[in-house]
């Protein structure tokens, strides 16, 4: 029988991005590339992180990483859990 490669070790990009007209876009990383404690995790686009972390709080949510400028023009990120433990990212775009 013939073995099968996971898909990590076909892979000769290192991350990839793509985003498209009906507004997903994305990133994939390449399992050798993630920290130990990292997991796969969606993110929301938002208009303002710090805004959208004090309404995630007020409904029980917790911040588990606060706003983080990802680098000169290339937007922020902020991490959350929702009241049960399910972590999700917020992206905001750089402004101006």
């Amino acid at each position: 029988m013939k073995r099968r490669r996971p898909a990590t070790e076909a892979l000769t990009w290192r991350r990839l991005a793509f985003d498209d007209t009906s507004g997903v876009s994305g990133t994939w990383v390449k399992e050798s590339d993630r920290t130990p404690d990292e997991r796969t995790r969606t993110y929301i686009m938002v208009d303002g992180i710090a805004e959208t972390l004090k309404r995630i709080e007020a409904a029980g949510g917790r911040v588990l990483k606060p706003r983080t400028e990802i680098g000169p023009g290339m937007g922020a990120f902020a991490v959350s859990a929702d009241p049960v433990g399910n972590e999700f990212g917020l992206y905001e775009e750089r402004h101006g």
